[in-house]
């Protein structure tokens, strides 16, 4: 299990991405999971939402731009 900030501060390998627990998560709109990918050369910040319906649990995933917090 992975740690942000720590063993996985920056994804190496492209195509890839890792996901750890949302420890801070207080409310159902944040993120059950957070964590970071590198997708065709480029970083993004991934979340992930535990969602249920009538064929069981699934992760719902949301990618953010990592550079767009530099604009």
């Amino acid at each position: 299990h992975y740690q942000i900030g720590s063993t996985m501060s920056r994804i190496e390998k492209n195509n890839t991405g890792v996901l750890s627990k949302n420890d801070k998560r207080t409310t159902d709109t944040q993120p059950n999971y957070k964590g970071r990918a590198k997708i065709n050369g480029k970083d993004y910040w991934l979340s992930a939402w535990v969602k249920t319906n009538d064929m069981g649990s699934y992760l719902s995933l949301s990618f953010e731009d990592m550079d767009k917090e530099l604009e």
